[in-house]
């Protein structure tokens, strides 16, 4: 929006997440911050009414961090981002 200012008129929707991010290689600007997977999941989920039909992408996404978290290594990851346990 910050870009195109006429973005702004358009009609808006939010859902408030659930749950905090699992993102954990990027620090949130806020506690409401979702990673783009997450919000895409957590939003066709809360269309379809089925709570557990996109864990697959979220359990992917957290495969992915994971192998990302080893490749910089414990020491980088401490030093540089907050760590949600």
């Amino acid at each position: 929006m910050h870009r195109l200012p006429w973005l702004a008129q358009l009609p808006r929707y939010s859902l408030a997440p659930i749950i905090p991010s699992r993102y954990r290689i990027r620090q949130q600007p806020d506690t409401q911050a979702l990673s783009t997977l997450e919000a895409i999941a957590y939003t066709l989920a809360a269309i379809e009414r089925k709570d557990n039909a996109y864990q697959s992408l979220i359990s992917t996404m957290d495969w992915v961090i994971d192998q990302q978290i080893h490749c910089m290594g414990d020491a980088v990851y401490h030093a540089n981002y907050q760590i949600r346990e």
